[in-house]
């Protein structure tokens, strides 16, 4: 594993020191090697976006698939992320410029978080990327964001039906289950 103090470097759109945050050895599919952000505090965290090494327009790596963890206080171990369908590998880029965003569903509550990138075959790979997400600050006021979010979502696009509200009030439910298990003391 590799550990880097280094800040910005990894950063979305930014192009310092050769551009990205490359492991020191080959990326496969055993997980090794992996780039931590810690957000200093639990956030909410909805999505991740990634980018190659650019380098001046001379970098060549990218990272085609990662793996994704996630630790917050109370954890003993750290966490593998999974999709709905149990999938915990997210694709990356095609290459060195373009940003690619994965929404995470289900979101994660998290103060630090792990990408590990993943191939298929040994190969070289670097990375830039960018956390999304907002700050936990309690479980009512991400409650409203998540309503907002839900009735944004739904009457922006036109479809805001009975069963997408029983959907929202059953995730209501869940979320606060989840919330207060987890986080209220």
């Amino acid at each position: 594993m590799q550990h880097e103090k280094k800040k910005n470097r990894q950063r979305l759109k930014t192009d310092n020191n050769g551009g990205a945050w490359c492991p020191k050895h080959m990326v496969s599919n055993a997980l090794k090697e992996y780039l931590q952000v810690d957000l200093l505090s639990t956030h909410v965290i909805t999505a991740i976006r990634t980018q190659g090494r650019f380098g001046k327009g001379q970098g060549q790596e990218y990272t085609e698939a990662y793996v994704v963890e996630y630790w917050r206080p109370g954890f003993t171990n750290w966490k593998r992320w999974k999709n709905t369908q149990g999938k915990e590998i997210l694709p990356g880029n095609i290459n060195t410029y373009s940003e690619v965003e994965n929404a995470l569903q289900p979101i994660v509550f998290a103060s630090k978080m792990r990408i590990y990138p993943y191939g298929q075959y040994d190969r070289t790979v670097c990375l830039r990327a960018e956390i999304v997400g907002c700050t936990w600050d309690g479980k009512k006021k991400f409650l409203q964001f998540l309503f907002f979010f839900f009735f944004f979502f739904s009457f922006s696009f036109s479809f805001f039906t009975f069963s997408v509200f029983n959907f929202f009030m059953s995730c209501i439910n869940c979320i606060n289950a989840q919330i207060d298990m987890d986080f209220c003391l």
